[in-house]
Parts: structure tokens; sequence; C-alpha cells
């Protein structure tokens, strides 16, 4: 907040943030996350380093500009700050959903991840979350304030700058569902203030896709302004690239890819927006997928 470059005391540490080492002339790449303090530590062996960290949202910028070169020698210490300054005071709330397994017999635990990115504390923030209509509601960590059918709200009252909070939530699979079926799950979080204008051409891509008889179809349509440049879009059969293709699509125009489908397999597309895709408006890349 001083802009002096120099933590002082009313200056906090951020958390979970990613600081990358790449050593020249391997390659290879080391990663350390920060801890609650802004604190990180990695063993690495001897030889030079290029350092980088990822601001945590839009709202901080590393103008205080750290050395972006470690050279080690053997049993060497050395340390890398990264003073980051404050652009704008605003939430930046994000939300994530992981699921490691799905259980035909016993409990299939799901994990929401809320955190607030921002400069400034989020209040008041809420997690709504939509299960599968093949996923039945058990427990969670967190008390639901709301269950409206598969739809779960969680009040998380009040996120601090650079918070997150861990929801746990138990579910039941229906034990008629088909072995091998996709369970999907949305999150979304609230407040989703935006306070940066972003620098995008408009253009905004959908993907959809299609099974009839022997047949895939996957239709990408632009619901924005016109492409400035075309963009390659990849068609995959169980995980492995089957296809590659460009697009450049004006307002409202589609495109469409066939492929005959073999019994069984699972296809996909998958998309990238154009450089500037604002990200309170999604993923940068979409997909649409057929399985079975």
């Amino acid at each position: 907040t001083s802009f002096d470059c120099a933590q002082d005391s009313l200056e906090i540490g951020l958390q979970q943030l990613m600081v990358r080492f790449k050593q020249g002339q391997s390659g290879f790449e080391y990663f350390a996350l920060t801890d609650s303090n802004g604190h990180y530590e990695v063993a690495l062996p001897y030889g030079t380093y290029q350092v980088e960290m990822a601001t945590p949202s839009v709202y901080y910028d590393l103008n205080c500009l750290p050395p972006d070169t470690l050279f080690l020698t053997s049993y060497d210490q050395d340390t890398v700050d990264f003073p980051l300054t404050i652009t704008d005071y605003c939430t930046y709330n994000s939300v994530s959903v992981s699921a490691p397994f799905i259980r035909f017999n016993g409990l299939s635990p799901i994990t929401v991840k809320a955190c607030n990115y921002g400069t400034i504390e989020s209040y008041p923030t809420r997690v709504e979350v939509e299960l599968d209509s093949a996923l039945s509601f058990v427990s969670a960590n967190i008390p639901a304030s709301q269950i409206m059918g598969q739809t779960l709200i969680f009040d998380l009252d009040t996120l601090a700058a650079n918070e997150c909070v861990d929801i746990y939530i138990q579910t039941q699979l229906d034990t008629l569902t088909l072995p091998g079926a996709t369970h999907c799950i949305e999150a979304q979080i609230y407040p989703d203030t935006v306070c940066v204008l972003p620098t995008w051409t408009g253009a905004r891509i959908t993907a959809s896709a299609s099974c009839k008889d022997d047949s895939i179809t996957f239709t990408l349509t632009n619901k924005g302004m016109d492409m400035i440049a075309a963009q390659t879009t990849t068609v995959y059969i169980d995980d492995v690239i089957f296809k590659t293709a460009p697009f450049q699509l004006d307002n409202q125009e589609s495109v469409s890819f066939v492929e005959l489908a073999d019994s069984g397999a699972t296809y996909l597309i998958q998309a990238p927006q154009e450089s500037g895709y604002p990200f309170y408006l999604g993923d940068s890349t979409v997909i649409a997928f057929e399985e079975g």
C-alpha cells in the first residue's frame, strides 16, 4: 500500500501464489506455493534459473520488478521477493469444483473451493452448486442455507482479500446409473463484480454437439462481434487428438464438423476464445462432447 517496493507492518503476504523456477541448462521447471504468510521455499539443483510469479488477479501488478534470473552454486541460499502493487480496489471471486471419484456403492466426495483474489473483502458472498441429476446431496461441512432441487446454496458471509474457503460435499450416486457415464457439477460464486474493462474484440464462441444415427455433429457459433483472426479447433476421440481445423466466424455465423461415430466412444471438440476474452464471461476455451 505504500508503493515503496518494501514490505512494512501493514502489508500482508499473499497465500497460494505459485512461483516458477525454470533451469536454463536442462529446461526443468520447479514450483513453490506461498503459505498463509506469503512465504515460500524450494530446493533446487545448482544452476541458473528464470524466476517468475503470476499475480493473483488483474487488480495486482508487479511494478516493483524482482530479479528474473537466479544463480545458485552448490549449497547456496538466496531470496527472491515479489512486491505487488494494487491497481484497483475490487473483489475478484473465483470458484472451482473437483471430484476425485464417483462411487456406485458409498459416498462420493466433492470439493468446492471459493476464493476472493481481489483487493477488498467480498460481502455478502454466496456459492451456488448444481449437482448432476444422478447425484443426491447427503451432507456438507458448511450447512447449505437453501436446497432447491439439485441446487445447493451456501452463504459464506465475508471473504477477505486473498481468502479461500473449502466446501466439502458428500453425495450419493443413483445405483441405476450406467457405468462410465459423465456426471456434471457446476458452481457459481457471487458477487461477481467487474471493475476492469477488457481489451477484447467482442467475439464470443459457443460449442455444441449432437449425435444422430452413425454420426456426431459439432457446431461452433460466434454469438458476438466478428472474429479478427482465425483460431484452431481440436476434435478428440477418447482423449486422443483426431482432427484440428482453423475457423474464423463473423457475428452469428456457425461452422459444423461431422464425424462418423464409433459405438461406446467419447467425442469432444475444444475451441479457444480470442485473445483478451473477459474472465467474467467464463473460460477462455469452450468444449462440447457426446459419449457412449
